[in-house]
């Protein structure tokens, strides 16, 4: 499925910048595991184990015996192929993550060279996709926010292109990608949650038409996860992974989220824009994007050519913010809103958001 949205686009000379920043990124990622590997995690153990029981046969099993329940299973896979032919998973995790980092910098790059009609602007978008440093940072750990933000990347760029230019097969290929990106990290929701009401809003098209698209995109993308669920429950699990902790007020969890957006724009440790100045630029970051993404949202919809050109392009932004609300909620439901937490769980918004803000400014251009 993913080598199916990568043929979409043919390959031609304007794909040779992306690919340099591909090279780029993943040299980066492999730069900061030299020394000691791939950085390990309580999740990427969990993973490695799974991953060894995949490849011995028992099955999606961890180190202690319980069935895989916490976690999704898609990533675990992922690492039992270079298990079965006999290499450490946690020693494959770090070339793994840093081809999928590089995979996800070249779709992205190659796409904006594709979207934008101001070509310095997609090569100044590439290259930032390159650099970015929460994509850099959660390729070095051992745990599956890569594969999770190329099939988000993905996922959310078929979405655009049957939103722009209703091609039925680019809305199966997206369904199918959020289901992957589901079997990724429980994380996908906000994908079907802002893609499944844009279907429904999509002008051009009558209503029972719309309602159908959008019970078939939601059918293809949650299925296989909701069966996964079931599992664990068959299995003696809780369908997914949950605590219970005193709820945080909502003035703390967006303060995090806040911090989390304004360090992408301070440079330094994740604690670092944690501050009033740090605070207050990653609000004003996704505020603006908040604004943004309604305004394309709405452009046009009594236009269904203007709106198709462009606020399609708004489910970018829309999935970012969706993603910061999950976030809010997520640790206002589990009574924590640390930096380093914050900073794992938005950074497959920051990509997304990157999009948008480049195909904001080619517009305004």
């Amino acid at each position: 499925m993913i080598a199916r949205a990568l043929r979409a686009l043919p390959l031609d000379r304007r794909d040779a910048p992306p690919a340099a920043f591909g090279l780029l990124g993943a040299g980066l990622t492999l730069a900061r595991e030299a020394t000691y590997g791939a950085v390990l995690h309580w999740d990427s153990i969990n993973y490695a184990s799974v991953a060894s029981s995949l490849a011995a046969g028992e099955g999606f099993t961890e180190f202690g015996g319980e069935p895989l329940a916490a976690w999704p299973p898609l990533y675990p896979l992922l690492l039992a192929a270079p298990a079965l032919a006999g290499a450490d998973p946690i020693g494959a995790a770090g070339p793994i993550n840093a081809a999928l980092a590089g995979l996800t910098i070249f779709v992205g790059g190659r796409w904006l060279a594709r979207r934008l009609e101001a070509r310095w602007l997609a090569l100044w978008g590439g290259l930032a996709l390159a650099l970015a440093p929460p994509l850099a940072w959660m390729a070095s750990w051992a745990m599956s926010e890569p594969l999770f933000i190329l099939l988000t990347l993905l996922a959310l760029m078929r979405a655009e292109a049957y939103l722009r230019e209703g091609d039925a097969p680019a809305l199966r290929q997206a369904a199918a990608l959020a289901a992957l990106a589901c079997l990724t990290r429980w994380a996908a929701v906000p994908i079907v949650a802002v893609v499944v009401p844009l279907l429904v809003l999509r002008p051009g098209v009558p209503l029972p038409s719309r309602l159908r698209r959008a019970a078939l995109y939601a059918a293809i993308s949650a299925t296989p996860i909701a069966l996964w669920m079931l599992r664990n429950l068959s299995a003696g699990a809780a369908p997914l992974n949950a605590e219970n902790k005193p709820p945080l007020p909502l003035t703390e969890t967006l303060g995090a989220a806040f911090g989390v957006a304004g360090h992408w724009l301070i440079h330094g440790p994740p604690w670092a824009a944690q501050d009033l100045a740090g605070r207050a630029l990653g609000g004003a970051l996704l505020l603006s994007a908040a604004v943004a993404a309604a305004g394309l949202l709405t452009i046009g919809r009594n236009d269904a050519g203007a709106w198709r050109s462009r606020g399609a392009p708004g489910v970018f932004g829309a999935f970012a913010l969706g993603q910061v609300a999950l976030f809010a909620a997520a640790a206002a439901a589990i009574g924590r809103a640390d930096s380093a937490q914050g900073y794992r769980l938005l950074a497959p918004a920051f990509l997304p958001l990157l999009v948008a803000i480049a195909l904001a400014l080619d517009q305004l251009l």
